[in-house]
Formats: structure tokens, C-alpha cells, sequence
């Protein structure tokens, strides 16, 4: 039996790619990004999206959402609660990120996760794909521009 391992990790700052592992096969997987993070002196929550395309961190009373397929800062929202965020965890489908403090949850739209989508899915409609595949991308693209428009005219 082969073993195969299909991972995305975030390891002491650094992010592996998705792929199959064949490890019986001698192969390792492989840094996709690095950098540095300049955080306060106050440590940070960080969680990433079960689609992987998103890594949230949570530093006293802000969060910030990075694109795990750029490494760059998409978006931050500041001053959430009066003291710290304790917690904060995404949803199954990646759609929103929980975060907890002053004994309140609060719940938002992981919009950042909506911009990666559409870029992923304009990346593998460049790839050879069947017309059904092509549909649905399509479809995913206007669905997440779609509420992109709704969010921004809401804020």
C-alpha cells in the first residue's frame, strides 16, 4: 500500500503547498512561501481556512487576513473588541471566521477566501478542463463577484 498525504501546512511561519506526498517514495514537501510576521508584543491567534487559501491572524484586538496563495495582507479589520480576542476559528466552508472576546462572538465574512477563489478558478480555467468543469468555475467566479459587489456597497 502506498501512503499519500495531500497536505497545506503552516509550520514556524511557513506555508507548504497542496499536493499529493508519496512518501514511500522518498518525496517531501516543499516550502511555498516565507517571510516575516512584525507583530506587537501581545502573541497572535492565527487559523487557516479548510480550503487552505486563507490564513487568518488575530493580534489583541484586530484581524488581518492574508492570501496563503500570495503571502500578502488582503484585508484588516481593527479594534473588534475593547480587550483581546481569545479565539477565533473559521467556519467548515471557509465562509466565516468566528472570533471571541469580551465574552461576544462576532461572526464575519471571510472575504478574503472569496477573492482567492476566483482567482484559483481563474487559474484552472487556463488549464485544459471539460465543459462542465468550465461551467462551474465560471458560475464560482460570478457567484464570488457577485457578493464581493454586495459586501462593497455595504461598507
Amino acid at each position: 500500500m502506498t501512503h499519500t498525504h495531500k497536505t497545506r501546512a503552516i509550520m514556524t511561519g511557513h506555508l507548504l503547498p497542496p499536493q499529493t506526498i508519496d512518501y514511500k517514495k522518498g518525496e517531501d514537501p516543499h516550502l511555498l512561501r516565507t517571510g516575516k510576521y512584525a507583530q506587537g508584543s501581545s502573541p497572535s491567534l492565527i487559523a487557516l481556512s479548510p480550503n487552505a487559501e486563507v490564513v487568518a491572524v488575530a493580534t489583541t484586538n484586530s484581524l488581518a487576513f492574508y492570501s496563503a496563495l500570495t503571502g500578502d495582507l488582503d484585508y484588516k479589520i481593527e479594534n473588534i473588541y475593547n480587550g483581546k480576542i481569545t479565539s477565533i476559528l473559521f467556519d467548515s466552508l471557509g465562509k466565516y471566521i468566528f472570533t471571541a472576546g469580551d465574552k461576544h462572538i462576532r461572526v464575519f465574512h471571510n472575504v478574503t477566501g472569496y477573492r482567492c477563489a476566483i482567482t484559483t478558478a481563474n487559474n484552472k480555467l487556463k488549464q485544459n478542463q471539460t465543459s462542465a468543469t468550465k461551467e462551474r468555475l465560471q458560475k464560482l467566479i460570478a457567484d464570488s463577484e457577485s457578493f464581493l459587489q454586495t459586501i462593497d456597497t455595504k461598507a
